[in-house]
């Protein structure tokens, strides 16, 4: 079972959400840079293992952001984007309030059964 999050409580979180999600896209961006200089290197130099162990450092690293994420118990839907879910209540039904970077506030929710982000009247 997850927290019912109420409108409030879910706006607070965005300045937290906004910078875990910003962490976790800097270091996916950096570890898919990694992987291309890891080509670039005699596969047992000091260099190459190197670059294995900071890839290793920032995989760990977005594993721990997301693990994190979801503790506050906000969903990652799509890190590349910055989108993510928050149970809510809208009506007497369960939904997922749904939050992508940028935006300053939560805007949009989705049913549990249901991908389309629906506006907020």
């Amino acid at each position: 079972m997850f927290k019912l999050f109420s409108m409030e409580e879910a706006n607070k979180l965005i300045p937290a959400v906004d910078t875990l999600v910003s962490d976790m896209q800097v270091s996916i961006s950096d570890i898919t840079r990694l992987r291309a200089e890891l080509g670039t290197y005699t596969k047992h130099s000091v260099e190459a293992q190197n670059k294995v162990q900071e890839l290793h450092f920032l995989m760990r690293s977005v594993q721990e952001t997301k693990a994190q994420l979801d503790r506050m118990g906000v969903f990652v839907q799509d890190v590349d984007a910055g989108l993510v879910d928050i149970p809510s209540q809208v009506g007497g039904e369960v939904v997922l309030l749904s939050w992508e970077k940028g935006e300053d506030s939560i805007q949009h929710y989705h049913r549990l059964s249901e991908g389309t982000r629906l506006p907020l009247a």
